[in-house]
């Protein structure tokens, strides 16, 4: 179990609020938890006026909290470990102003134990090489700990990403101090896609993507079932070209707006979304995964619910 925390309205230089962050951080380890994450993602890049002072800038301020975390932790106990996530925390983003600054003080400030996460090329990266790794390791120092954006779909209705994590690099492991993968909300429909990544970790050259999916399928909703099960997952599947997979989970229906008008789209939500229905009712004969469907339903459902308008509004326009 890790304990993460996400301190964004703490003014380092305060003793009071150092102290009680790491208040909060003697409890949890007093309950025994020995691993801690450090998140200083999706921050404000404005500085409380005491910290601006202090240390200049907020590159600074965040790894001094981390250096004070680190150093807490292993003074109740050397086996702690902290995680920590920086501002820039993709390639792309470490290219913004300021954000090579940010870290080369991270390479620089922080212990070398301290591992620091990653999520690859992008946010919800759809491929990630051991190049990609290597170049973000020299920019911090050590190897980064890739955080995966998937299967997560960050409560987008209508998207479910069910499919066999694919684009990761057989040697990409051996670049990294770490790999954590985000999960979606749904707990049982999360069993396909996150088993395929354990099938991945555990024996990356061999890994077959589409031979793991069926296993993963089968063993979740039945042999009967999956015929109609890899139909769903047909029509749900992301684009695995685009840069963030994320984005092309069924592009066409992520945004109302971005296909307002588009003939073409709405004709093939509208049919597509019907299928849907269809294959949920023959999957509900055929499976006894009862939580399984009824994850399922609210993603059909707001798909045929989102195939009226978008139909009508082609025809209007």
């Amino acid at each position: 179990y890790v304990f993460s925390i996400r301190p964004a309205d703490i003014v380092v230089s305060d003793e009071t609020d150092r102290e009680r962050l790491l208040a909060k951080i003697k409890a949890v380890f007093e309950l025994g938890i020995r691993r801690f994450m450090l998140l200083e993602d999706d921050v404000s890049h404005e500085l409380p006026e005491a910290d601006r002072a202090a240390y200049g800038d907020y590159a600074t301020a965040h790894t001094e909290l981390a250096r004070a975390v680190f150093a807490y932790i292993k003074d109740m106990d050397t086996a702690s470990k902290l995680v920590f996530c920086p501002t820039p925390y993709t390639t792309r983003s470490s290219a913004l102003p300021g954000m090579r600054n940010y870290l080369e003080k991270v390479a620089e400030r922080l212990d070398g134990e301290i591992d620091v996460i990653w999520t690859g090329p992008y946010c919800c990266s759809a491929r990630i090489t051991a190049a990609n790794a290597r170049y973000y390791g020299k920019l911090i120092g050590r190897k980064p700990f890739l955080w995966d954006n998937y299967p997560v779909v960050d409560g987008r209705p209508g998207v479910a990403l069910l499919d066999a994590l694919r684009r990761r690099e057989p040697g990409l492991a051996d670049e990294l101090s770490g790999f954590g993968t985000n999960p979606m909300d749904w707990p049982v429909m999360n069993f396909i896609p996150v088993s395929t990544v354990a099938e991945f970790l555990w024996n990356a050259d061999s890994y077959d993507p589409d031979a793991t999916l069926d296993e993963a399928l089968e063993l979740e909703l039945g042999r009967d079932a999956l015929p109609f099960a890899k139909r769903v997952l047909d029509i749900l599947a992301p684009d695995w070209s685009v840069p963030e997979v994320d984005q092309g989970a069924v592009g066409w229906t992520l945004s109302f707006m971005e296909k307002k008008g588009d003939e073409a789209a709405a004709a093939k939500l509208e049919k597509d979304s019907t299928e849907l229905a269809r294959l949920l009712d023959a999957l509900g004969e055929l499976t006894e995964n009862r939580e399984f469907i009824e994850e399922l339903r609210p993603v059909v459902e707001n798909l045929v619910g989102l195939a009226a308008p978008v139909r009508l509004d082609a025809r209007i326009k």
